[in-house]
């Protein structure tokens, strides 16, 4: 008996590891919550367009993954759905990344820049000290500094002008979408004067900057 039990466990691994198994139970589960898709699709689809899955691939590939788990989804997300999922994320973290600054007291910033086929990439960064939630249901700042990606911007060179606007057009891309959000309505308006007085330091690998 025991002898008849491993030899069906090593089966049951063979067929795994082959991709035959099969789930007999399937649930049918809708991917929609009233107009839109639910939440953790999208958030499945920011984690697969970024590891290198084609846009238009990204639909099908979770229906694939939901099967072997005895899902069965009623629809897959288009190309478009998928890119505007995207772009919502990129809101989300820019409304966030205002939240943090407005509620912060010190910030440093620091960027560096790589050249690839003959265009300047510059990346972003940003040291602060952001809210966090207690046990208790209070917001303090964090004790440790924590680190923000501010995004990467093209630069036609690394020169200080240029490396300024860049940071100032991202400073303003994150203050239209923190001040046009309801948590930005109702925490108050962040402006750059209000980012000017957090600054206490800038961190560079050229002495251009």
């Amino acid at each position: 008996l025991a002898r008849r039990q491993s030899r069906r466990r090593a089966e049951a691994s063979k067929r795994v590891a082959n991709g035959s198994h099969t789930v007999k139970h399937t649930l049918r589960m809708r991917a929609k919550r009233g107009r839109a898709y639910k939440v953790e699709l999208r958030a499945i689809a920011r984690v697969l367009v970024p590891s290198g899955c084609k846009q238009g691939k990204v639909g099908e590939l979770i229906q694939d993954i939901a099967k072997i788990f005895g899902v069965d989804l009623d629809r897959a997300m288009s190309r478009k759905t998928v890119r505007r999922t995207i772009f919502e994320g990129m809101v989300a973290a820019q409304v966030q990344l205002g939240v943090e600054m407005k509620q912060t007291e010190d910030i440093t910033m620091s960027s560096d820049s790589t050249s690839r086929r003959h265009i300047n990439h510059q990346s972003h960064n940003l040291h602060m000290r952001p809210p966090v939630k207690n046990p208790d249901g209070s917001i303090t700042l964090a004790e440790d500094p924590r680190i923000r990606f501010a995004g990467i911007k093209s630069t036609v060179d690394h020169s200080t002008p240029t490396s300024k606007e860049t940071w100032l057009t991202i400073y303003q891309e994150t203050m239209d979408a923190y001040n046009a959000s309801p948590i930005g309505r109702r925490l108050g308006k962040l402006d750059l004067r209000m980012i000017c007085r957090r600054l206490r330091g800038m961190c560079g690998d050229h002495a251009s900057n």
